[in-house]
């Protein structure tokens, strides 16, 4: 399962089934290299980015020839030498029925750099060059940065996925790392992901168990937004 395209092995599992089990709706995977976390942004290797893509999804995709293509965001423009703005896809939802907005970037952004479990400052990229994020309304973006970053759709693409803001309490979210973006609740930790209960992404699946060492079931989310997987649990 590759970051780039998270339902790849399904969609070759499918067509090695006999004909007869084409309808099955369950799917089992043998992994040679499991995941080390449920934590999309607990340490950024291969296995935890094919995993988490079928959970969580980022504000740009790549398509299989490596070409940027929107993703929660679905356009993005430089205003100047040191801002991008990105207008984000309306009518997504999060897994448990809330929507998806520009208070779900920001709130992500300021958790990447305040996650104390990460290992080596993982999914801290581009995020610690950002000298300002603007949310003027539900469904805009303002990045400003400390210096011009004309890759900044490259930076983004597939390297932040994007986390559901009521899983803290908050204030009023504000960019401010340092102070802590306004959130008045700890922090959640790679732990709590782990359980399952903060694992809310706007993905194809959610996350119905993870037993580090034992096994991940995940099934089928039936409001994503995009195209449905074919398998019902995996």
């Amino acid at each position: 399962m590759s970051r780039r395209t998270p339902l790849s092995l399904a969609s070759l599992a499918a067509l090695a089934l006999p004909a007869g089990m084409a309808a099955a709706q369950s799917l089992t995977i043998g992994l040679a290299s499991e995941p080390t976390a449920a934590d999309p942004h607990y340490h950024k290797v291969t296995t935890n980015d094919a995993f988490s893509a079928h959970i969580f999804e980022s504000l740009i995709n790549r398509n299989a020839q490596m070409e940027l293509i929107p993703g929660l965001a679905q356009s993005w423009r430089a205003v100047d030498d040191n801002t991008w703005e990105l207008k984000l896809r309306q009518g997504v939802k999060f897994s448990n029925g809330e929507p998806f907005t520009s208070k779900d970037v920001l709130f992500t952004l300021c958790r990447v750099l305040n996650n104390e479990t990460n290992v080596s400052r993982s999914y801290m990229e581009p995020a610690q060059s950002f000298s300002d994020v603007q949310t003027p309304d539900d469904y805009t973006v303002i990045i400003k940065s400390e210096r011009p970053i004309p890759t900044m759709p490259n930076e983004l693409a597939r390297s932040l996925p994007i986390i559901w803001s009521g899983i803290a309490k908050f204030d009023k979210l504000r960019f401010a790392p340092k102070e802590g973006c306004g959130v008045t609740s700890p922090w959640p930790t790679v732990a709590d992901f782990n359980t399952g209960k903060l694992s809310i992404g706007t993905g194809p699946y959610k996350l119905k168990s993870y037993v580090k060492g034992t096994g991940i079931e995940m099934e089928r989310n039936e409001g994503y937004w995009g195209t449905k997987p074919h398998w019902k649990s995996v």
